[in-house]
């Protein structure tokens, strides 16, 4: 669904008019219809005040490039809650960087289906 459906879409879910998402968002009435008609995109911070407005998550109405790096933080924050990688991560401060790059290779010499890049 594109960035423009999705604001149109939870818009009428809330039973606003152009006008009184505008209000609430403090983005124009103007710009808000051309992002609805596909004409334009949103910057990050009107992106927030869309979602805000429209009580709905953030992430989809950003640009694509950037709901990824999202979704890869949140990703790799959720790995580094993970106790296991917090022990390795705490036995890294120890090691030289010698020994820091050695792990490295072994951990994608034992597990290269975790290396691979995208």
């Amino acid at each position: 669904m594109t960035v423009g459906k999705i604001i149109r879409t939870a818009r009428k879910k809330k039973g606003y008019t152009l006008k009184q998402l505008s209000d609430k968002s403090g983005v124009s009435l103007t710009f808000i219809s051309d992002i609805e008609n596909g004409r334009r995109t949103p910057s990050p911070e009107k992106a927030k005040l869309l979602a805000e407005a429209l009580d709905i998550d953030v992430t989809p109405l950003l640009d694509e490039k950037v709901a990824e790096m999202i979704k890869e933080v949140k990703k790799d924050a959720e790995a580094i809650s993970n106790p296991d990688i917090r022990a390795i991560a705490r036995a890294g401060k120890n090691l030289t960087p010698e020994e820091a790059e050695d792990l490295r290779k072994l951990a994608e010499r034992l597990f290269p289906h975790a290396f691979k890049k995208k």
